[in-house]
């Protein structure tokens, strides 16, 4: 649906989990668990994505994706960062071809 809401040469930006083991640990055990800094239940971990299905998906799309970048939360000091691995959490810009 919102690859069909774009118009032809308009960017798609999708962020999500990544579906890793680290990113299990460290959302749910970590920041549900240990910290608490999320209330228990909130990430569920058959919803999280692998970042190389998310690009497969917008690629059967009819879409290039551009970019894939990680990114990192720390929640001691409230602070996100990009990273060079999508290890934990990612973000996805693709665009959807003009013709």
């Amino acid at each position: 649906a919102c690859v069909a809401a774009l118009k032809p040469g308009g960017s798609l930006f999708v962020t999500t989990p990544n579906r890793t083991c680290l990113l299990w640990l460290g959302a749910i055990i970590i920041c549900e668990d240990i910290v608490r800094v999320l209330p228990r239940g909130f990430h569920s971990w058959n919803q999280f994505s692998h970042h190389t299905d998310l690009v497969a998906l917008i690629q059967r799309l009819g879409c290039t994706v551009r970019k894939v970048r990680g990114m990192f939360y720390d929640p001691l000091r409230n602070w996100w960062s990009w990273c060079f691995t999508p290890t934990f959490i990612y973000a996805v810009h693709s665009v959807k071809p003009v013709s």
